[in-house]
């Protein structure tokens, strides 16, 4: 199970609660599905579409993760997902461009919380390159911010 108490979980926007409910108490298949999240590259797509302008492709992209936070019970990723998405299903590129840093903050927080569960999964090796992964993703997430102007 989780190597951090869930009011430390829900206090980075996981809700344990809400996934028992939605999981119906199989905790070892939510943590199994949670920590495949970490692969998940919606994020960096998203980043990708807005920087060039596409909001049709940033929508599906935004909706997409609004999905995958909804089911895991990311409540915060799921919220910031969900404004961002409404934003550019109405063609607000630019709202959109101004929700991404909090979008960005949240996204990290769950990764952070997320990352000591896959630890106990994966070789040392392995964890090196996912340590390596992050911090690029991380030095990508901000350039395109910077590029975006957010």
């Amino acid at each position: 199970m989780f190597a951090v108490r869930e009011d430390v979980l829900r206090e980075h926007g996981i809700d344990c609660a809400d996934a028992r409910d939605r999981f119906d108490g199989n905790m070892e298949l939510y943590e199994r599905l949670a920590i495949k999240f970490l692969d998940d590259r919606h994020v960096e797509a998203l980043l990708r579409r807005i920087e060039a302008g596409d909001s049709e492709a940033a929508y599906r992209e935004a909706h997409s993760l609004k999905g995958v936070a909804g089911n895991l019970s990311f409540s915060a990723l799921y919220r910031q997902a969900s404004a961002l998405s409404d934003a550019l299903c109405a063609g607000d590129l630019g709202s959109a461009r101004a929700l991404m840093p909090q979008l960005l903050r949240v996204y990290d927080d769950v990764v952070s919380m997320l990352e000591p569960c896959r630890q106990g999964e994966r070789s040392s090796d392995a964890l090196v390159h996912d340590a390596e992964q992050r911090a690029e993703d991380v030095r990508r997430h901000r350039l395109s911010s910077e590029r975006i102007g957010v």
